[in-house]
């Protein structure tokens, strides 16, 4: 049975894709912090994505699962339909460009400030008119600060935003 439906939380996935295929050999026991409905849910979900790459060994403590890929044998990573199945709306994708473009090194901005230069220079050219609400915004300000991508700096009651500019190159390792 495959899944259809997309996924807003991803990191839930994403974890247990690990366990499977990073320790591998892991029982329904191994996760008593979840419910076991939710472990066999999202067992299911995975199984219908790489169900060719997810095996188990039965024991006395239960069936075991695992995640086998010989990168020898394929010819593209198969993980990659468990990313496909992550949700991002148009508006998602659109203000992670804008936000980037915005946010250039050594520009700073207030939420205010940003939400106005959006509207002026981005979403003002749409035929139709396009609407982001702020709390989206702050957001997604709020995911790319914890990521590193953009610094946030606090002026008294508002946060100043800017682009991580070399700390995040430092961070990733790029030799200038």
């Amino acid at each position: 049975m495959a899944f259809n439906e997309l996924i807003k939380n991803f990191d839930n996935i994403r974890l247990l894709m690990r366990d499977f295929y990073v320790f591998g050999f892991r029982s329904r026991a191994d996760f008593a912090d979840k419910s076991a409905r939710s472990y066999d849910n999202e067992r299911r979900r995975i199984e219908s994505w790489l169900g060719e790459y997810m095996y188990f060994r039965q024991n006395t403590g239960g069936k075991n699962y695992f995640i086998s890929v010989d990168s020898r044998k394929i010819r593209h990573n198969p993980f990659y339909k468990a990313l496909k199945a992550k949700i991002f709306t148009a508006n998602d994708i659109m203000l992670h460009f804008f936000l980037l473009d915005i946010l250039q090194p050594g520009k700073k901005f207030t939420l205010r400030q940003l939400m106005d230069k959006l509207d002026a220079a981005y979403l003002s050219c749409f035929d139709e008119p396009v609407a982001l609400d702020i709390s989206a915004v702050r957001k997604k300000l709020a995911e790319y600060a914890e990521l590193g991508l953009i610094e946030n700096e606090k002026c008294g009651r508002e946060y100043i935003m800017s682009a991580a500019g070399m700390k995040l190159i430092w961070r990733l390792g790029v030799r200038l």
